[in-house]
Parts: structure tokens; sequence; C-alpha cells
């Protein structure tokens, strides 16, 4: 296992390569997503440097030792006015085959590492990609379709739903229903499907391959019938054929993606065992279809998706053992409330929270979805390909309308009524969720917890002794008690821009917000609403912007729906998105942690109150300078000031620092020798994406800091991930690297 997942590692893009501008042949892989925000044009797509392409005008220099799957990305943001018109046309009409050549900048798969954060890193290895970058310029381009007929077929009937269905509301979940393309699912139908529970129901998942499975099942064991009724000779293996050939179809269909081919390789053992006269033999296939699913694709065993997926059919399994009396339909309600119970604490772990309207929605979506929408949907979706013209395939698409619209409005239904509880258990019930204070439990409780369910697992005769043991889960959890930090700071991971938190006790600062991610997401949204909410934690005591550019005021919009955020100041308000007050030189308060004896200081030292209205300060002069005085730490976090400030703040007298944001990620404009020498940080943390089109931090300012404070430490959020700094119980404070004590073998040759 560890061998295959060194050789999928060793095929990524050799560090020589990154950042070269090459020229790069290859086709069109998935669909391409087109995100705008008001004249900003992005397009991200998939190209296959495997798929060769036969064109004179494409010479390709510095062939990469290397071929794969490639992520590129293209913004109209960085373009000159001849690319963006040129571009802009040629990339809007991308669809899977289509061979181009192209001009590129490259980088090995990476992504930022952060306190219970999403591994980019290993989501785009997990999906064999050798490389991500940009596009410098587009050569060529031949719309002639070359490579995977599947994809071909998959954007045909795209093309289809996106024609008959005007409402965009209901075709993006059609779309994914038919060949698992989600991009359409707006932010609200996201959340909504979140907040009832019901996300496996329009993400193709095990589900929908095992509905398909075994109504496939069926068709072959009655076609197995009629063979036997008129030779005499029934044809065991037919049926499981039957079922595999489809399913296969089915998943070809969805894209292939890794949930669905978990669910393939699960109903491929299941056939194989009926096929065969095995089917008493459940767990071995079981077991092995976990061994095949891991040797396929080794990094799954980092996946949380990975364990859930086989975590839910051993719940099946195990429960198929103990029901034996009842209707059909009082099985599938046991069935149903056995996962709620056995799933509460690893989605309340691994998710936002537990959704209490599951339980309901799903024992009346599932039968919904399952035999009536996703069937529908599948033979309109042939009907598109195979009878366009045809009168009945509008009938069928109107029909697939009435069915996804009442589904949508069910779910809408359920989330009025189970939004009540926000009002009748407040805090500990929000948005839909009930939330589970993941990071604050203490270890043995998560011991214990675990325990518990591991017994449970044993199959049991009486399922109400099953619930017992696992309504012991609860106890355990809810019955245990948070421990408060006494001191907290973590400056997030998040690319080429500035995020970071302080808490102490239960009180909690946030200094700048990050950088967006395309035209309608943010970091703040990807990485400090997880961690926030991860932590139990739903009020913002201070939001502190340190100026107005993007890079550190993204996603506010967001934040503030989802966070009650109390105090909102900034060097730059009338810039800020959300309503803020002018972040004064003079501005402190105190915050005490219940639990000690000692108190945090925060004070801004700039910018001073003439300053908010001269326009002739540059913006990055602007910035909200924050001084944190705790128990033998003072730590400064700087903004973009520049020299001319770091300056002004030596004059007035600024004090010794222990810990140090650089300013403005360390560029050349700050970190001046005089500033430095004033302030006398042990360390430095800089905040900079990896290999940044900027060169920050500034290899000037690196010497600088080796040269004349050769005993401070660096760090750099680019090659350290996010970085964490708490006061322990002795008042003594202490530094940890992300990617240092979070690493996984695939972080290793970075």
């Amino acid at each position: 296992m560890i061998v295959l997942a060194g050789r999928l590692i060793s095929q990524q893009l050799p560090t020589s390569f990154e950042l070269k501008t090459i020229t790069l042949a290859g086709a069109v892989s998935g669909f391409a997503k087109h995100e705008r925000s008001g004249e900003e044009v992005k397009v991200t797509f998939d190209i296959d440097t495997r798929i060769k392409v036969n064109d004179n005008q494409c010479e390709t220099t510095d062939a990469l030792p290397v071929e794969g799957k490639i992520r590129l990305s293209w913004s109209s943001l960085y373009a000159d006015d001849t690319q963006k018109s040129a571009f802009k046309e040629i990339l809007s009409t991308l669809s899977p085959g289509n061979q181009l050549c192209l001009s590129v900048r490259l980088r090995r798969p990476r992504g930022n590492i952060n306190p219970g954060g999403y591994d980019f890193q290993q989501w785009l290895l997990s999906h064999n990609y050798i490389a991500t970058g940009y596009v410098v310029d587009v050569l060529a381009i031949n719309h002639r379709s070359e490579g995977n007929w599947v994809d071909r077929l998959r954007w045909q009937i795209n093309e289809f739903f996106q024609s008959r269905i005007r409402d965009p509301q209901l075709v993006g979940s059609v779309v994914a229903l038919s060949i698992g393309e989600k991009s359409g699912i707006t932010d609200e139908q996201w959340q909504l499907l979140q907040s009832t529970g019901t996300l496996h129901l329009v993400v193709i998942s095990g589900l929908h391959v095992g509905i398909i499975a075994a109504l496939a099942y069926f068709l072959g064991h009655f076609c197995a019938k009629l063979i036997g009724w008129k030779t005499g000779i029934y044809p065991v293996c037919l049926a499981p054929m039957i079922s595999v050939v489809i399913c296969l179809g089915y998943v070809l269909l969805a894209g292939f993606s890794l949930p669905t081919q978990r669910a393939f390789v699960m109903v491929t053992m299941a056939n194989l065992l009926l096929a065969t006269g095995r089917y008493q033999q459940v767990w071995l296939g079981y077991w092995l279809s976990m061994l095949i699913c891991l040797l396929l694709n080794p990094l799954a065993a980092h996946s949380s998706g990975f364990w859930l997926s086989f975590g839910v059919v051993a719940i099946i399994l195990s429960s198929l053992h103990s029901y034996h009396v009842g209707s059909n339909f009082a099985k599938f309600l046991r069935l149903q409330v056995t996962i709620f119970l056995f799933m509460a604490l690893p989605l309340g772990v691994t998710t936002q929270g537990l959704s209490l309207s599951a339980l309901v929605t799903n024992t009346v979506a599932i039968p919904y979805v399952s035999f009536v929408v996703v069937p529908w949907v599948l033979v309109t979706s042939l009907l598109g390909v195979a009878a366009d013209n045809f009168a009945v395939t509008d009938v069928f698409v109107e029909i697939l309308v009435w069915l996804m619209a009442g589904f949508w409005q069910g779910l809408g239904v359920s989330q009025t009524l189970f939004g009540q509880l926000n009002d009748w258990l407040p805090g500990l019930y929000t948005d839909g969720f009930l939330n589970i204070a993941v990071l604050d439990i203490s270890a043995w409780h998560w011991g214990l917890a675990i325990a518990s369910l591991m017994v449970a697992l044993i199959p049991l005769t009486s399922p109400w002794l099953k619930c017992l043991l696992i309504g012991s889960v609860f106890i355990v959890l809810f019955g245990s008690s948070k421990n408060e930090s006494k001191f907290e700071f973590l400056l997030f991971d998040v690319g080429q821009g500035t995020a970071s938190l302080v808490r102490v006790g239960n009180s909690t600062l946030v200094y700048d917000t990050g950088p967006p991610l395309g035209s309608d997401y943010s970091r703040a949204e990807q990485v400090i609403a997880p961690y926030l909410i991860q932590s139990n934690t739903r009020t913002i005591d201070y939001l502190i912007l340190s100026h107005g550019d993007s890079d550190h005021s993204s996603g506010l919009i967001a934040l503030a729906e989802q966070f009650d955020i109390r105090n909102t100041v900034s060097g730059e308000p009338s810039r800020i998105d959300i309503p803020a007050d002018f972040c004064e030189r003079g501005l402190s308060w105190l915050w005490s942690n219940s639990e000690s004896d000692y108190s945090v200081v925060f004070e801004v030292i700039w910018p001073p109150a003439e300053q908010r209205f001269n326009l002739d300060i540059p913006s990055n002069d602007k910035s909200c300078v924050l001084l944190i005085r705790a128990p033998n730490l003072t730590l400064m976090h700087a903004g973009d000031i520049s020299k001319a400030v770091e300056w002004e703040l030596v004059r007035m007298g600024v004090p010794d620092i222990d810990v140090l944001i650089a300013p403005h990620h360390g560029s050349k404009s700050s970190s001046s020798l005089r500033f430095l020498l004033a302030t006398q940080p042990e360390h430095i943390l800089f905040s900079a994406g990896y290999r940044n089109r900027y060169r920050h931090p500034s290899e000037d300012v690196v010497a600088r800091i080796n040269k004349y404070l050769p005993q401070t430490k660096i760090w750099n959020t680019a090659h350290h991930g996010a970085i964490r700094l708490s006061i322990d119980k002795d008042l003594g404070w202490q530094i940890y690297a992300s990617r240092k004590n979070h690493r996984r073998f695939w972080h290793s040759s970075e």
C-alpha cells in the first residue's frame, strides 16, 4: 500500500519545472468551470497530456518527464486587453476532448494546511493530478473532440438539460443526478441540503449506485426466469452480470468519482458472491472491497469520506442480521434510526454539526429520490441522447421538472419546521445543526465515546440494546466539560493574504479574513468559518480588518451571516463590505481568563485619527496595527504598513516584541532595519503564498533578519502551514507549525 502511494507521489511535476513558462499540449478532460464577478472571468479546467495533439503549430518545449492530468486556470484579472477578449471567447466554449496548445506555468500539487482544515493536496493526489497551474497564452485550439467518449456523452447530456430546463434552481440538481456534475447547484441549495442532511441524495453516491445495481439485478433476474421458463435452464450468472454492467455504465456516466468507484467495487463484489453462491459470506466481501479500494487509491485511507462510506455499509450489514420481523417499511424505518444514531458522532466530528432533521427528512426523501427521481432522470437522459426531437422527450422533461421542484419544496418545509429549534435550543442547535464542540472535548472523553461505538458495532439481536449503547456516546460527549483555553493565537495558512485568530477564554478576535477564492468563495469561508464552527464558537467579539485590500478582507458578508460579530473596526472602513468603525490609535480593551489570574491587553497603535479622511496616504499605510500583551508575551500584528509607518512607530517608542507578524507579507517596502532593531522580535511570522507571484517574503528582508537578528526564528505559512501559539498553565508559550505537527507522508517531498 505504501509502495503504491509512493509511486503516486513520485509522478508529480518535478520541482525544477515549477513556475517556468512552458508549452503544453493535451485534450480537455471533464467540464470547465466558469466564474464571473463583474468584468472578471475565471475559467478552471483539466487537461490530459497523455492524449496527443496533432498540430504543427504546437511545438512543446521542455517536455515534461511525467504525463497525466493537470488542473489549469485563467483569469481575466491578470490578462492584458488583447488577451481578455480573445481568451474569453476561446475558453468559454471549451468542451471535453477539445485539443489545446498552451503556454502555462505549473507547480506541484499543493494545498494549505490548517487545524481541522481541508487538505487540498490530498484531494489533488487522490484524483491523479500531477500538477496545477495557470494559462499564460493560448497558442492553438482544435474543437474536434479527442480522447474520452464518456466525457463527450456526459457533455451531450449536460447540453440537453441546459437547453430544455430554464429554471437555474432546478437544472443544476438535474445535471448533478444525471452525470454527477455539481457546479450548477447554488450556494443556497447546498446550505439547504446540508441543514436537512440530504446532501447524499443530490450528489451521486453509493446510495444511487446501489439502488441502480439492485434494480438492474431484478431486471436480470426477470430475464433469467424467462430464459429458464423457455429452456428449462436458469442462468444463475445473468442477473449479477446485468447488474454489474448497468452499474458500470451509471458510474461512468457519473464521472467515475471516488465515491462511485467505491460503490462499484462493493456492488461487483456483492454480485460475485451471489453468482458463486457465497451470499452468506457478506463480511468477506466487505473486507475484500475495502482492500481493493485501498489498492486502487492508497490515499483514500486518509479521507473521512472513505470511512464514512464503509461505516454506513457496516451498519447496514450488521443491522440486517437483527431485523427479521415486521413489514418492509418498519425495517427501513429501524434501519434509518440505526444509521442516524451510529453516524451521529462521526458526522458531528467531520462536518460542521449534526442535522436533527436528517432522520425525518431522509425517511421520506430517500425512497422518493431513489425510486422515483433518479430512474426518471436516467430515462430522460437516454431520451435526450437518442430521441432529442421527439415530443415524448418534452413530456418526460416536464415531469422531471415537476418531480425536482417537489423535492426542493419538501426540503424547504423540513428546514422551516426544524428551524424552530434555533429558539428552543439556543447555542446547542444553530442553523439546522446540533453543535458538537470537537476541539474542546478531552482525549479520554473521545476515547470512551469511540469505545462505546466499537461495542455497539458488535452484532446484537436486540436493537434496543444497540440504542442503549449508542446513547452512552451522547451521555459521554454532552456530559463532558469543555476545557477553556488560556490563550491561543493562530495565523491561518490562507495563501497570499492574511488571516488570524486570537482567543482568550471564551472571547474571540479575528484579525483579517484572507483572500478570495474565485468570484463567489473565500478563505474566510474555507478556513476561518469551519475552524470556528468546529470549536463551537458562534460569536466573534472583535473583527479587525487591517485595511480594505481583498487579500485581507474577503468573505465578510458570508462570515457575518454565520456568526454574531459584535465589534468591527478597520483602517479603511469605507472599503469594507460590512459596517465598521475606524481603527483608531488609542483604542484598547482587556480580556480576562475566568479560570486564570491574568489578563490580555489589546491596543491599537496605528493609524492616528487624523488619517481617516486623508486621501493622500497609501492604503497599506492605513493598516490597523495591533499590539497584544499577554503574560510573558508581546505580539504585534502590523498589517501592510511600509517603512514610513515603521519609522513613525519607532519614533513614538514601539516596545520590544516577542512575536511579530511581518508587515506586508515580507515585502521589500517593509521590515526596515530600524524597525527590526527597535522591536527585537524573537519570532517573525510571514503570511505568504507558496511560490507567489510577488516573491514574498523578499530575499533582502530574510537576509536582513538573518544578518542583524541571527537569534530570531523565521516562520512562513507557505512552508510551515498554519502557525499556532499558545500559553501553557505555567504561563510559558510555544509555537507550533501545522505542516510539521500534522505532517502526512505526501508532504515529505516538499
